[in-house]
């Protein structure tokens, strides 16, 4: 086969790849019902992403100014507010899609909708977890390390959710399809550098042996 691949090849595979239909968890909601109507509302979804555009920032502002377990220690009561309420708009955004659904199982067969549940589901463990170390008087004692990197993978995790966004915008995923396309070929020639040093490398060692040069910079 072709090492590098044809420029008009990946051209033609990424228009291919964006202009097909995608299957999504759309397909698989109810024609009757409050859910299904909330879900397919166009108003719903953009309140959605801007609600995960916001989310983001605030990751960021939360842990400038109160990162994991200081939240509860320094007193921080809006920071634990806004934490709540955001894990509260999506988890009432998933019940609401999963709601929507014909057949629940149809859950499994969208990629994205288990990404947003295990979001959702790391919402609650980090409000499980930060509960369990602001209750254990030991734990906060003794600055139970476990549970804080716990929480610190907890929060990296979320970031996740700035996907939806890449899904939102075409132009974004056009962008990320050519890197992924562009990837064998990158490959290939970092491997090609690697082996144009090593040759240099020897070469030069050889060159340069018994000389101030070769003691310098080819010493091995």
């Amino acid at each position: 086969g072709r090492v590098f691949l044809d420029a008009d090849g990946i051209k033609r595979k990424i228009q291919a790849s964006v202009g097909k239909k995608a299957c999504t968890i759309v397909n698989f909601y109810k024609d009757t019902g409050i859910c299904q109507a909330v879900a397919k509302n166009q108003r719903f979804e953009h309140s959605m992403l801007a609600l995960v555009a916001l989310n983001s920032i605030w990751i960021a502002v939360e842990t400038d100014h109160a990162p994991a377990m200081e939240v509860h220690e320094h007193g921080h009561t809006a920071i634990v507010v806004v934490r709540y309420l955001f894990s509260i708009s999506f988890a009432c955004e998933w019940l609401v899609r999963f709601g929507a659904l014909r057949r629940k199982l149809d859950a499994f067969k969208d990629g994205w909708f288990i990404l947003d549940s295990l979001l959702v589901l790391s919402d609650v463990l980090d409000i499980l977890i930060l509960g369990a170390f602001m209750d254990s008087d030991d734990s906060r004692a003794n600055g139970n390390t476990s549970l804080l990197r716990l929480v610190r993978l907890l929060r990296l995790f979320k970031m996740a959710r700035m996907m939806r966004l890449f899904r939102a915008v075409p132009e974004l995923m056009i962008l990320v399809q050519g890197m992924v396309a562009a990837l064998r070929s990158v490959l290939f020639t970092f491997v090609f550098l690697l082996f144009v040093l090593y040759v240099f490398g020897i070469a030069m060692k050889h060159l340069t042996v018994g000389s101030a040069v070769g003691a310098s910079y080819f010493g091995n």
